[in-house]
């Protein structure tokens, strides 16, 4: 046999196997949407994310619906709209409900029909911090820690002017002014509460609220000499003492009110409150074991690395959380990437029995074809000249079908849009190269697959395929085993040859039909 023998019994081998990869891309896909593999796939990854080895709990399974619940992650969950949209979307639900009826498989979105196929990384980080309420502890912490620093300099200021007023007999002196500041003190405090000022500009308008009280009763008592040495002795101590020395929580000491559980008796009722609300529990015994151990250790080891990634001048609470924001991103994309391969080798194993069935049914046997092609140069040159006609379709890069990432969205037909190679945020695997509907429709690839499904369709009418089951394939085929020992073990072996073979995807072949044609035309003997 010469090369370019050898080479068009490749063709036709490449041909048929791009033939029904094609079909094979479109049968995995509609699976894939009905079953919502890519969806229940990222909500086991970041079960695992979160709880670990604790993922079985169901109070932990509840933790993880309940972020899925956030708003932020609803918003990724798009549905389809317009009537024929829905009712399309009706029929799949009620295919996915009774495929987990039957096969007894647990909601794995909880009370949702669904859930989202991609997670972009900072939505993720962004839904954990708002369903953990870490922005609103660390408030509410400095907003206690604020008042009873006011309170401690109020009461310095009324033991003062308790000992005054008892000197003199004289229990109303000073009273408006001492209501006064303590007005003045409680808008700044509320100001806070209300997010108008920050702790820093809070913490220096208390203290300048109470060195002006000072100067108010030193003036006041300036011509007043029996009251002014009783005063004028305590002034200087409290000028000294009015400064607020508070040192604003740290993102560590917010984290540790939701993981340590030895501190959570001892808070304060309005933070445990926030803590419970937080977490999403019934009743307080439940509120430490409601946040999976796995997590409690990821979020004090990544609270500790936001605060470090922070400048010493630009140190503060905010600036730490939108670290903190960066670390869980970062955290989720390794994990995720690490998804992507299990995705992967899952949809790889589908699209080989997806690969096997059609070969079977479609009774694609290897074995077979390689025999007939090599007994029938009519077939051969139809499908060079088919091939031919494929390979005229114009393409700047090699096809490249491959799943997308969970953190890229789909477009309206519900396939990914983009393409990328892995899952950043959640990297969900690259299925498979036979996936090739997931190509956006705006894209180059998707309209080069386009015209090839056209220009495939076009030629199959003026080709008598080596497939099928047709009286005079199937006598041939049972002919031709008959040399086995066991003749059906022929065909087994052929079929499964056609299945890994179908399961590589359509780009696959289609990149090596080109490859193969430019070898065999540049073998071509020059015509005269």
């Amino acid at each position: 046999m010469d090369l370019p023998f050898i080479l068009d019994i490749a063709i036709g081998l490449i041909f048929v196997y791009l033939i029904l990869s094609l079909l094979a891309s479109e049968i995995q896909e509609l699976i894939g949407t009905v079953l919502q593999w890519r969806a229940e796939h990222l909500k086991k990854s970041v079960d695992q994310l979160l709880t670990g080895d604790e993922a079985r709990q169901s109070h932990l399974s509840e933790f993880v619906d309940e972020l899925y619940r956030a708003p932020l992650m609803r918003s990724l969950n798009q549905e389809a709209t317009g009537a024929i949209a829905r009712g399309f979307r009706w029929f799949g639900q009620m295919i996915y409900s009774a495929y987990t009826t039957l096969t007894r498989s647990p909601k794995i979105f909880g009370e949702a029909a669904s859930g989202p196929s991609y997670i972009p990384a900072p939505t993720f980080a962004a839904a954990l911090i708002q369903k953990l309420k870490i922005r609103e502890l660390g408030h509410k912490y400095s907003e206690i820690l604020l008042r009873d620093a006011v309170e401690e300099k109020l009461t310095q200021i009324q033991s003062i002017l308790l000992d005054l007023r008892y000197s003199v007999a004289n229990d109303a002196l000073f009273e408006s002014e001492v209501e006064q500041l303590k007005h003045n003190l409680n808008r700044i405090i509320y100001d806070f509460c209300q997010q108008r000022r920050s702790l820093s500009q809070s913490l220096k308008d208390v203290t300048d609220y109470l060195l002006e009280f000072t100067q108010i009763i030193d003036q006041l008592l300036i011509n007043d000499n029996h009251c002014k040495d009783i005063v004028r002795r305590r002034l200087p101590y409290l000028r000294q003492s009015v400064g607020l020395a508070i040192s604003p929580p740290t993102l560590s000491e917010v984290v540790s009110l939701l993981t340590d559980r030895t501190t959570y008796d001892r808070l304060h009722p309005e933070l445990r409150d926030l803590v419970d609300q937080a977490l999403a529990t019934t009743s307080p015994s439940q509120a430490q074991v409601a946040l999976p151990l796995q997590l409690q250790r990821s979020l004090g080891d990544l609270a500790r690395m936001a605060e470090t990634s922070v400048d010493a001048l630009e140190q503060s609470l905010e600036k730490s959380v939108q670290h903190l924001e960066v670390e869980l991103s970062s955290w989720f994309d390794q994990s995720m990437e690490r998804a992507s391969g299990v995705y992967k080798r899952n949809a790889k194993g589908i699209a080989l029995i997806i690969g096997v069935a059609i070969a079977y049914v479609a009774n694609a046997d290897t074995l077979y074809m390689i025999e007939r092609l090599s007994q029938d140069s009519d077939l051969r040159r139809a499908i060079q000249t088919a091939a031919g006609q494929l390979q005229t379709l114009p393409s700047a890069e090699p096809l490249s079908l491959s799943e997308q990432p969970l953190d890229q969205p789909l477009d309206g037909t519900g396939s990914p849009t983009g393409s990328a190679d892995t899952l950043t945020g959640l990297t969900l695997p690259q299925a498979d190269a036979s996936d090739a509907s997931t190509l956006d429709a705006a894209t180059p690839e998707a309209e080069q697959l386009r015209r090839l499904k056209a220009a495939v369709a076009e030629n199959l009418d003026d080709i008598p395929l080596p497939i099928g089951r047709s009286p005079m394939v199937t006598e041939q085929q049972q002919a031709a085993s008959q040399s086995w020992p066991v003749p059906i073990l022929k065909r087994l072996v052929g079929w499964v040859l056609s299945g890994i073979a179908i399961s590589m995807g359509a780009g696959f072949w289609y990149n090596l039909l080109g490859s193969v044609m430019r070898v065999r035309n540049t073998g071509d003997p020059p015509k005269s």
